[in-house]
């Protein structure tokens, strides 16, 4: 009986084991079915976003294709590749000849973009080389060979739109290696300036860093973003010493160390990051730019950025046509088309949808105010701007 009694309760618990290793066989085969659908759900979800991404881009195209000119029926003269550049077999890697170093979102991307038609012009292959602020370890070598080859007329142009604003003194490093390098320099309305720098941080995939520490403090609106930071940056521009600096222009210049995220707001003070590459370069070897005339008439920037290279002047109005959809010019040339990004302050279009309160419009533009005057002082159109400004008076 001791013998049937054991081998019953060994026969059980076999069945119950063998009942137990099913019920684990089915939950595992329930959790691989859930885990198949969902790789198939992220394969899908991953295929709509590639298959969304071809659509905006032929939908871009589509646009830029459905423009009107101002002189419907014409046709818009093409930027000419011109042939016959002398000395074509002394092409090399060269250094730059000029520098587009900002101001960050004052519309440098669509300069760039419109200068990179013009065929006496070398860019890199890269949108911003970043070389010295952030890759000047990478050598010489590295940074020449960043640009197309050039021949002794063409001009290599870097642009890094961080340079101007760099607590790298950028403008003390690269006078040291290159003196006679000319400094291209595009300004905006700061306070829009401001606005776009938080849009594109904020609702982009770049400065994580910065977007994680605005996401954490609440920045997460730009009403929230002003009255966050500008409590901050009031408090030590009236008293530096609270952070341990003596001038607030040397908080400016550190900030990205400080306080990354407020550079939102430092960065559109112009006297200050403007005066610096003054005691570097004489006055003549840097072009101010403004945002303002790249968005009305853009043949205008481009002729005095063509005469400060030194450039065959091959860019003009005839050049330049109105895509109404968008909302920018655009130019056309024999390589294609060149439009603003719809993020860029040179694109009126999608400025029209920004929405900035008044409330923090006055407090951002009281902040900046004098500043503004100091800068206009500094590059000598104090005069000008003030007149500029009496008919609105």
């Amino acid at each position: 009986m001791a013998r049937a009694t054991m081998g019953t309760v060994i026969k059980n618990k076999v069945a119950k084991t063998n009942k137990a290793g099913v019920k684990v066989n089915k939950k595992k085969a329930s959790l691989n079915k859930q885990l198949h659908d969902k790789k198939g759900q992220i394969f899908i979800c991953l295929a709509a976003l590639v298959i969304t991404f071809i659509i905006f881009q032929n939908y871009q195209l589509e646009l830029q294709k459905k423009t009107s000119t101002k002189n419907r029926g014409q046709s818009i003269p093409v930027v000419s590749i011109v042939e016959g550049i002398t000395d074509a077999g002394d092409k090399k890697a060269r250094e730059p000849k000029a520098m587009i170093v900002g101001a960050k979102s004052c519309g440098t991307g669509a300069l760039q973009s419109y200068l990179s038609l013009h065929p006496y012009v070398a860019l890199t292959a890269v949108k911003e080389t970043h070389y010295y602020d952030k890759n000047l370890h990478r050598g010489e070598y590295w940074f020449k060979n960043e640009f197309s080859l050039t021949t002794p007329e063409q001009s290599g142009v870097d642009r890094t739109d961080t340079y101007l604003t760099s607590s790298r003194d950028v403008a003390s490093r690269v006078y040291e290696r290159n003196p006679t390098a000319k400094i291209i320099v595009m300004v905006c309305d700061p306070v829009i300036r401001a606005y776009l720098d938080y849009y594109n941080i904020y609702n982009g995939i770049k400065e994580m860093s910065v977007k994680r520490n605005l996401t954490m403090k609440g920045a997460t609106t730009f009403s929230r973003y002003v009255d966050k930071y500008m409590e901050y940056i009031e408090t030590v521009e009236e008293d530096p010493s609270t952070i341990n600096f003596e001038k607030f222009e040397d908080i400016v210049f550190k900030i990205d160390d400080i306080m990354p995220e407020a550079s939102i707001i430092t960065n559109g003070l112009y006297y200050f990051h403007v005066q610096r590459w003054f005691q570097h370069f004489d006055r003549s070897q840097v072009l101010i730019l403004d945002a303002d005339t790249l968005t009305a008439t853009p043949w205008d920037v481009l002729n005095d950025l063509q005469n400060f290279l030194e450039l065959p002047n091959l860019i003009g109005e005839q050049n330049f046509y109105q895509n109404t959809t968008l909302g920018v010019h655009c130019l056309k040339s024999e390589k294609g088309y060149k439009c603003p990004e719809p993020n860029s302050i040179a694109s009126l279009g999608s400025l029209r949808h920004y929405s900035i309160s008044g409330r923090d419009e006055r407090r951002l533009k009281e902040f900046y105010d004098n500043y503004t005057d100091m800068f206009y002082r500094l590059i000598g159109t104090a005069e000008e701007n003030e007149e500029a400004e009496e008919p609105q008076a």
